[in-house]
Parts: structure tokens; sequence; C-alpha cells
């Protein structure tokens, strides 16, 4: 944990950007579109049963660039309780001005809620909108679950093994 907040870090995809900075004990993010304009904030800290063990989005603590440049993807790693995530926030193969989170998560112990959430606008008062791995209650621990989305001036997209509740519309 830094011992002050490091400067924010974005990332860029044609018209697509999204900026990281330090908000208390990790990195949070807002998404930007064309104009800088905020599309979406993430959603920090504990969930809706107020346990640090599950937050709202990853608790990503660490953040570094795999490049030079501010397309170069993101690597982003942390913790809360017993879950370990890790995210790639890159440019989307499939839409070069598009951003693509590819997010994992190390479960060990029955999860309330895993998965990333975000509000809408530059007050953060819309939403919430949140991206999770399909269903996987019934699974052995520990396991790793999966989701990926990629954000483009249409919205969220939620990609294989993910879902949107409730589903964006543009």
């Amino acid at each position: 944990m830094p011992a002050f907040a490091p400067d924010p870090i974005l990332i860029t995809a044609g018209l697509m950007a999204v900026r990281f900075h330090w908000q208390g004990d990790r990195w949070g993010h807002e998404v930007l579109g064309p104009r800088a304009t905020i599309l979406w904030r993430s959603v920090e800290g504990p969930g809706g049963s107020g346990d640090p063990r599950w937050p709202e989005s990853p608790a990503w603590v660490s953040l570094s660039r795999l490049g030079a440049g501010a397309a170069a993807p993101l690597l982003a790693v942390g913790q809360a309780g017993r879950t370990h995530y890790s995210a790639v926030v890159a440019t989307d193969p499939a839409d070069p001005q598009a951003l693509r989170f590819d997010v994992a998560a190390r479960i060990q112990e029955g999860p309330g809620w895993v998965g990333s959430t975000y509000t809408t606008g530059t007050t953060g008062s819309g939403g919430p909108l949140r991206l999770a791995p399909h269903d996987t209650a019934g699974e052995s621990l520990p396991r790793t679950v999966r989701w990926c989305y990629r954000l483009s001036t249409t919205g969220l997209e939620p990609l294989a093994g993910t879902s949107l509740s409730p589903p964006f519309e543009a």
C-alpha cells in the first residue's frame, strides 16, 4: 500500500480512456468517452452486506504498465479477505477503439459477491451496472472465476462467461 497517493494512470484506445486513481487503500477508475466525458465510475469498498471481504469491485492495490505509452496494457492485482484478484486492461483485439477488462478472482471461501460494479455519468448517480462471472454456485473451493467485458462508445458489453445486470441500453 503506497504511503502517499500515486499519480493517476491513464490507458487509451481510440476515443475511450480509463483513468485509474488512488482511492483510500486501492485503485478506483473512471471510464472516459469522447471529450473526456465520464461515462462510468467504479464502485469501491464493501458490498451491500458491508463485509469488506466482498467488495463491489475488485480491490486492486498494485497497478503496472506492461510497455510504454498510454495505449500499453495495464496489470492490476489485489486482495480482499482471502480472495485474490488480477486483471489485464488493454485495447480489445476485436475492436481497437474499445478497451477490454479481463478479470480473474481466486476464491478461497464462499462469496457474497464477486464482480465489477459501476455507476453511470459524471455524478455517479446512475446505475449500478454489475458485471459478474456466470453463476458458479456449487463448485468446489478453492476455485478461479473469470469475467471479461468491453468498454466502448456504444456501452459496456459483457463478453463470454460474463453477465451484466441490468442489461445496458444505448
